[in-house]
């Protein structure tokens, strides 16, 4: 049966965190069960990366991994593409990303589908998240999967939200917005799909990374010593500060020093 959409994060050690019911979820009960199935299954799958982690306590959204390395979070992803999922994690290509341009098809042509992407966050917290196109409707079940000493995997949260919009843009970002915001995260969402060289990622770190996404046209205008007013908005002097220095702008008494 499909029953009201209760955007809930549930976990076991927490007060549940309720977000204001909007519609009909499109996900059955028999549909998110399977999503929680795969998802252990999936992480079973790489329990052995996990085996000799440290817990520690802390927040159910959190992996509380004592040490998780970037490297390991890439032995994932590979792990998990070669099974045939969507996996993705920081500096790292997509693997299998054709599954995503598939249901994105789908989708432009009004044909249900879905699809799940699993990202391994820095600290090793895996997001299962499934995206569901149904009766011209788009939402997402996400289920978080954290561990337990030993490398077992357990259940931390689940989700479920409406989306406002997806996109898929020429240059190969997976970009969508929710209709209700979830507390601490950002206004749109975005993987990106194609892959991109290893020079690429380390221009992007250097001189993209970190620019507020807010008031700031540096990216996307033309603009020399002569026209350099029309880049000059807020927080533009901490963003090329940082660029030149390396160093985060940290200002004393919210006041630039001369």
């Amino acid at each position: 049966m499909e029953g009201s959409c209760k955007q809930q994060a549930e976990s076991p050690d927490s007060q549940a965190l309720v977000i204001p019911e909007r519609k009909v979820c499109l996900f059955t009960e028999e549909e998110r069960k399977q999503i929680q199935e795969i998802a252990l299954t999936v992480a079973e799958q790489v329990k052995g990366i996990y085996q000799n982690i440290e817990v520690a306590d802390g927040p159910a959204f959190s992996s509380n991994i004592v040490e998780f390395t970037g490297e390991q979070c890439k032995e994932v992803v590979s792990i998990l593409g070669q099974a045939g999922f969507v996996s993705i994690t920081k500096d790292c290509n997509m693997v299998n990303p054709e599954k995503i341009l598939a249901f994105y098809s789908e989708y432009l042509n009004q044909r249900e589908s879905m699809v799940t992407i699993f990202q391994v966050n820095p600290d090793g917290f895996i997001g299962a998240v499934t995206f569901l196109y149904r009766k011209n409707e788009l939402q997402t079940y996400y289920v978080g999967i954290g561990w337990q000493q030993g490398g077992i995997p357990e259940i931390r949260s689940t989700l479920e939200n409406s989306i406002a919009e997806i996109k898929l843009t020429e240059k190969g970002y997976f970009i969508y917005s929710y209709e209700i915001l979830i507390p601490h995260s950002s206004l749109c969402q975005y993987w990106r799909t194609s892959p991109i060289s290893d020079k690429c990622r380390e221009l992007i770190q250097k001189y993209i990374t970190g620019l507020s996404y807010v008031n700031c046209n540096m990216p996307v205008t033309n603009w020399d010593s002569s026209n350099v007013e029309d880049i000059l908005m807020h927080c533009m002097f901490e963003e090329i500060y940082r660029i030149c220095t390396g160093v985060i702008f940290r200002t004393k008494n919210r006041t630039v020093p001369w």
